[in-house]
């Protein structure tokens, strides 16, 4: 015979891929006739962007463009000059299995770069960026949560859960034309841009997340008054958002990541015909999650006080949503200029990673980010340096620590710098940091039963039964043995229920139902 149970649906995420691809990067690059002969290389930017990603079939294949912008001195050696070249890309990553309903996270990490002047007029360029993509997938799982059948006895177990509402991925493209300030002069050409997103809240909303933020754009150019003077821009662009995610209700609790993937700017006259507007075009992937609390009660184990019987498992992998992480700080670092400082042109951040972690009652989040510098030396000679500094942000933590699983990001937004010691510098960092704190507990639950009527337990047993149990022995298992029920071994014997543990040996009454 086939025993009825109860069942409900618990939908979680799959991770069909969590990894990153590695790219090579080799570039024989002869400078255009417009850019003046290389005396000194001062640095060597590269940029991977992601221009669109798919899921088909067990693969996600990816396409975009590295772009290449070399910051170099010319033989005069008092202008910075820029020399900017893009090459295509695509990479084929192979999934675990084939998603039914998936979505994708794709982001670029550079690795590293060498760069060197073959000649006057041709660059060597050698390196290595990696694609690193998350992949998830929506999976129903079915569980037992109990049955009204007769003679069958149930061991349950209930778990606090954040079951999976909705997953969601969306391309987002924004455009504006942003003033040059009146006070500045008018533009040339852009030496240095960087664009990234600070997404400032965002909150659930029937099918769709809406998000809020601030797409933050860094410009060096050069003034085309003279060709060789710099000038620094920083713009705000303000953004609202609806990101979907089919699922989705308001009261779901979200993660949110969005990254800028490429970004464009041209530089047009504004109506006195001055150079003084700059055409802006900013792309953003964003990757969405909802989640609904809830409870999930399932069968872990039976038994009949009937029938011999057989049990069919499976394994349930349950995930909760801790937290949702976002905070800010303020980092700084000493940088000492090798040459002597005559005045600060630029500085910026290139690379940031960071990894958290959850240990004696606190959450750490920790990194790396890479500090840059353009500056003049006393003679008025450009020079380039850089600085790997660390950076960490700790708070309390008040929620159970083990199992827990940090997944962050950052951004290391504005950097300012202070003059100390009239050849030192201390640089100051904004840091963005976003994440999600999260658990998985992997439980054996029962998915069948079945009962074989030809072996009825009645027949070889004792109307009433004596049964020296040993210390710590479980009551449950007990009761399970000897094909009785446990309520009337706990009320026979005066016992609390049927998952204590006894603290000494002692004799039980076992009584046939």
């Amino acid at each position: 015979m086939e025993y009825t149970f109860k069942r409900a649906e618990y939908t979680d995420s799959a991770v069909l891929f969590d990894g990153c691809q590695e790219q090579p990067l080799d570039l024989d690059v002869s400078l255009p006739d417009y850019c003046p002969d290389i005396q000194r290389i001062l640095k060597c930017q590269v940029l991977p962007c992601i221009s669109g990603h798919s899921l088909n079939g067990d693969r996600l294949e990816t396409e975009g463009v590295v772009r290449v912008r070399v910051l170099y001195l010319d033989s005069r050696e008092d202008t910075v000059r820029c020399c900017e070249m893009e090459s295509g890309f695509s990479s084929v990553i192979p999934l675990r299995e084939t998603p039914e309903a998936g979505a994708a996270q794709v982001t670029t990490r550079l690795e590293y770069v060498n760069c060197r002047a073959a000649s006057p007029r041709r660059l060597d360029i050698h390196g290595a960026f990696s694609i690193c993509a998350q992949v998830l997938e929506s999976r129903r799982q079915p569980v037992c949560t109990h049955s009204e059948e007769e003679g069958l006895e149930q061991r349950c177990e209930t778990l606090s859960a954040s079951a999976l509402a909705g997953l969601g991925e969306q391309q987002v493209t924004l455009t504006e034309t942003l003033e040059i300030n009146s006070s500045k002069p008018p533009a040339e050409t852009i030496l240095r841009s960087r664009c990234y997103c600070v997404v400032q809240d965002f909150r659930p909303v029937s099918g769709k997340i809406l998000a809020k933020g601030t797409v933050r754009l860094e410009v060096l150019y050069t003034s085309s008054l003279d060709g060789s003077s710099l000038e620094r821009m920083d713009f705000e662009i303000p953004f609202s958002q609806m990101i979907d995610c089919l699922g989705a209700s308001e009261e779901c609790r979200c993660s949110l990541r969005m990254e800028v993937t490429n970004h464009s700017i041209q530089i047009r006259s504004d109506a006195n015909g001055e150079p003084m507007r700059l055409e802006t075009e900013v792309r953003m992937s964003a990757f969405a999650r909802a989640c609904r609390d809830r409870e999930l009660t399932f069968v872990t184990d039976a038994y009949s006080t009937q029938y011999e019987t057989e049990l069919d498992y499976t394994q349930i992998q349950v995930s909760g949503l801790d937290d949702v992480v976002q905070e800010t700080a303020i980092e700084k670092a000493a940088m000492e200029p090798s040459g002597e400082l005559g005045r600060v042109i630029d500085v910026w951040n290139e690379v940031s990673n960071v990894s958290g972690e959850i240990q004696n009652g606190q959450i750490t989040f920790s990194g790396k980010m890479n500090l840059c510098l353009l500056a003049a030396d006393s003679q008025g000679v450009p020079f380039y340096q850089e600085k790997l500094a660390d950076f960490s942000l700790s708070r309390a933590w008040n929620g159970p620590e083990e199992d827990r699983r940090v997944s962050c990001w950052a951004q290391v937004g504005p950097v300012g710098y202070r003059i100390t010691g009239g050849t030192g510098l201390e640089l100051s960092a904004e840091i963005f940091l976003g994440g999600t704190v999260t658990h998985t507990a992997s439980r054996r639950a029962i998915s069948g039963m079945h009962g074989d009527e030809s072996r009825c337990k009645e027949e070889n047993r004792a109307v009433l039964s004596l049964y020296y149990a040993c210390e710590r022995e479980s009551l449950w298992e007990i009761a399970r043995s000897h094909g009785v029920s446990v309520r009337s071994l706990c009320e026979e014997n005066g016992l609390a229920g049927p998952e204590e543990s006894l603290t000494e040996g002692q004799m039980l009454l076992l009584a046939a139902p």
